[in-house]
């Protein structure tokens, strides 16, 4: 179910229905899609939402998300939070 929830906002994003596309992946997410909070925190960041960002790259990052724990580590460093982002 997960997968078939990421799949259809990857298709919705894809046609332009961001929004759509966050709801869709935030199920998945809250499911155990990692790569779901994963794009979620990517959405998050460029629309300017660094806590929101943070918050779902860090879920992903835990489910071993490796494109998650280096953007969650280069914003933590950027926050000048450097010695939480090298223990990532």
């Amino acid at each position: 179910m997960r997968t078939a929830l990421y799949d259809l906002g990857v298709a919705m994003y894809g046609r332009g229905e961001e929004d759509e596309a966050c709801g869709l992946w935030a199920q998945a997410a809250a499911a155990g899609h990692a790569g779901a909070a994963y794009d979620l925190g990517v959405v998050r960041l460029r629309r300017g939402d660094v806590a929101e960002a943070e918050r779902w790259w860090r879920a992903a990052a835990e489910q071993h998300e490796n494109r998650a724990a280096a953007g969650l580590a280069e914003l933590l460093d950027r926050q000048g939070n450097s010695d939480t982002a090298a223990s990532r």
